[in-house]
């Protein structure tokens, strides 16, 4: 992600000062450990205060920011669990208005209506996967605003007996609108049709309240009050379920009368709660919540390149409405995952009102978070042609350029924007760490070398950021050395020692699951760990710009390390450390090889359940959160998360959280691995060291296959074969 520096060149050149705020950051920090959320916000307000002005808040302002936000959201979790408290029934994970509850019977009767309620359900287009397992006696229905004019809508039932069961409610194939009530019985490749039964149904266009009831053993399907289809499933309890052929608009509402399972609660109220969290922190407004003369400082952490400001004025109010409309279609076209249709589409049907400025830039996201970096590159010339100093733009032609290896080029743009305006150092900074991040670190070297434009202290503190990439320079920082690891640490021998030995392990673990010879033992993977938060965040705001928050550190490509600090909180440390590990294992294969793989391959490397070359016999408590968690957000077809790059994965993961998806997808190229002639992941790795795009490499998997079908077909056999396992 390119994050702009938010600094004055008073802040970049400052030397560091001794201050009260580690001592006040540290304290506040302590209050939100104890859930103290009323003391953790008054002393946040209090460091605004009494920092003042201060260079060294404006360095470690993100995590003062970051504290805020949890002193805000601890306030918010107080009011919460004082409301819940007064309710007469458990707290469920969903929003829909609550029309009973039987407290003997653990029976609910849920409606969800209206689009805020409906965002509980992680539907993609025209499917709506049902977010909890039915069991037992219960009924799930859509109430349908209007039934769809194609006619057709389907049931699909994945069951714990091992079945799918398809049921097809529609039009046949004369288009007369009979209903072909025709239910399947699926095992893998097998197909066997149950039941038939001709019924006359709505008229298209008509409403519709169509209803799944589960009794145990057997399903019924009605269509208002009138049964349609009836069939037996046997064992078919913890049934997951999907309805399909929904139109955008037509669905009003959702109903759901049945228990709900306690254990599925717990787990689906810790995911909701993190969501909320995370939504809770995007929500927040700095401005309102931190003085005046703090908010030029302020750092935001940008979503996604549409939710950015956009270049310009809009000059009616007509654009702005096609700019937003256009953002909006590249939120549902990055679900999709087709960056050179949706540019196809902007190109060729050219929104109504839309500017050629907002047009062009529009282009350029879709381009740049698919990777097509050429394309990126001249959309980005052309907005640049309308407004030249859209500093977002600037950066993504600057990437675009340094992918296809022009590193001249991004350094010829860099020092003219900052010759432009010498108080804009960041222009320069920012190629520096750029360059350095693909590995172009003896260009840098050249042009310092060879410019005799830039004042020589710019020189030096990008050669200072050089000279960083070697390690941290503080005192006491000692190297150990590994295998495959080299550790730059101030920590304590002994729990140095003990990390070190933990990190080989995993590191270890997570080379059984790639092709030989992947890494290399000549070039270690580096962790910079220091024992201190304070110190890690001194470092960041040095090498990044800015004391970003984390829970235990970050995989910096411009440094070519994991730069951390010693978490006293074991699981938050490890679980860090072996993502950000994972991360670097993974870009030394290549800087375009994707986050899902590498975060996918750090919860395999987490989970003990499944190994390498062997069969998947039982699956941990952690795989089946992962599942769970995959149940309720909905698995995006393996295709269009294939396709994702960094700044496409990051994009998406503010939707919604990808753990789970990564993971999944790294079981399967696994499991493929063992019953396919073709080794995916080989064919991955071995077409990025030839030094293709991720773009290119993704077309050449799909090229052997022909499609994409049989990548989201095996997709969703494997994770139905894993629910099944979960459930035993």
């Amino acid at each position: 992600m390119i994050v702009p520096l938010l600094f004055s060149i008073a802040a970049l050149f400052a030397t560091q000062g001794q201050s009260s705020l580690r001592e006040d950051l540290e304290q506040a920090r302590a209050f939100v450990e104890a859930k103290d959320g009323d003391a953790a916000h008054a002393r946040v307000l209090k460091i605004f205060e009494d920092h003042q002005d201060s260079v060294e808040l404006i360095r470690h302002l993100p995590a003062v920011q970051d504290c805020l936000v949890d002193s805000l959201f601890l306030k918010e979790e107080t009011a919460r669990l004082e409301r819940e408290a007064a309710l007469e029934r458990p707290v469920i994970p969903f929003s829909a208005s609550v029309l009973s509850y039987k407290e003997k019977s653990g029976v609910f009767k849920l409606r969800w209506e209206g689009e805020t309620q409906l965002n509980d359900f992680s539907h993609d287009q025209e499917e709506w996967p049902i977010p909890m397992d039915l069991e037992g006696r219960c009924r799930i229905a859509l109430d349908l605003l209007q039934y769809p004019e194609q006619g057709q809508i389907k049931i699909i039932i994945e069951a714990e007996n091992g079945f799918l069961y398809e049921v097809e409610c529609g039009n046949d194939a004369s288009g007369i609108n009979h209903q072909v009530a025709l239910v399947s019985q699926i095992d893998g490749d097998k197909r066997e049709i149950l039941q038939r039964v001709d019924k006359k149904l709505p008229q298209p266009g008509e409403p519709l309240l169509l209803a799944l009831k589960s009794l145990g053993s057997s399903m019924q399907i009605y269509a208002g009050k009138s049964k349609i289809l009836s069939f037996k499933a046997k064992r078919a309890g913890a049934l997951q379920v999907t309805f399909s052929g929904v139109q955008e608009g037509s669905l009003g509402a959702i109903e759901y009368d049945g228990p709900l399972d306690p254990d599925q609660l717990v787990a689906r109220m810790s995911t909701l709660r993190e969501r909320q969290k995370q939504a809770f922190r995007a929500a927040v407004d700095f401005q309102a919540e931190t003085p005046d003369w703090v908010h030029p400082f302020l750092y935001r952490q940008r979503t996604s390149l549409e939710d950015a400001k956009p270049p310009g004025r809009f000059p009616t109010e007509a654009a702005e409405t096609a700019w937003q409309d256009t953002a909006e279609f590249l939120r549902k076209e990055r679900r999709r995952n087709r960056a050179l249709i949706t540019i196809s589409i902007l190109q060729n049907d050219k929104p109504q009102g839309l500017t050629p400025a907002h047009l062009a830039y529009s282009s350029m996201i879709a381009a740049y978070e698919g990777g097509y970096w050429e394309y990126g590159r001249n959309f980005a010339d052309d907005v640049l042609q309308a407004f030249p100093e859209h500093a977002i733009t600037q950066e993504v032609l600057m990437e675009c350029l340094a992918r296809m290896d022009e590193g001249d080029l991004v350094w010829e743009i860099a020092t003219n924007l900052y010759k432009a305006d010498p108080r804009k150092v960041h222009h320069v900074l920012n190629a520096v760490k750029l360059l350095m991040r693909l590995d172009m670190v003896d260009d840098v070297r050249f042009f310092l070398m060879e410019d005799d434009s830039l004042p020589q202290e710019l020189k030096t503190r990008c050669e200072e950021l050089l000279a960083h990439r070697e390690g941290p320079k503080k005192e006491g920082i000692r190297i150990m050395k590994s295998r495959l690891v080299e550790i730059h640490t101030d920590l304590d021998k002994k729990p140095a020692e003990e990390l070190d030995l933990w990190i080989g392990r995993e590191v270890s673990r997570a080379i059984g699951f790639l092709p030989e010879d992947t890494l290399s033992s000549k070039e270690k993977l580096r962790l910079f760990l220091f024992a201190d938060r304070w110190d890690y965040e001194e470092f960041c705001a040095e090498i990044l710009g800015a004391a970003i928050p984390s829970a235990s550190g970050l995989y910096s490509p411009a440094f070519d390390a994991v730069v951390a600090w010693y978490n006293p909180r074991q699981q938050e440390r490890e679980d860090s450390l072996r993502r950000e590990m994972m991360i670097h294992v993974g870009k030394r294969i290549h800087p375009e090889y994707p986050l899902w793989a590498s975060i996918g391959l750090s919860e395999l490397v987490a989970d003990g359940s499944i190994l390498p070359g062997k069969d998947i016999e039982e699956l941990s408590s952690r795989a089946k959160g992962l599942l769970e968690q995959l149940r309720a957000d909905g698995a995006i077809p393996f295709s269009v998360m294939l396709c994702l790059n960094g700044a496409g994965y990051r994009a998406l993961e503010q939707e919604q959280s990808l753990d789970a998806q990564a993971w999944a997808m790294c079981v399967w190229l696994m499991v493929m691995n063992d019953i396919s002639e073709v080794d995916f992941l080989e064919v991955l790795v071995d077409n990025l060291k030839s030094s293709a795009t991720w773009a290119d490499t993704t077309e050449a998997l799909v090229l052997v296959l022909d499609s994409t079908r049989f990548l989201d077909d095996s997709y969703s056999a494997v994770i139905r074969g894993l629910n099944r396992l979960s459930r035993k």
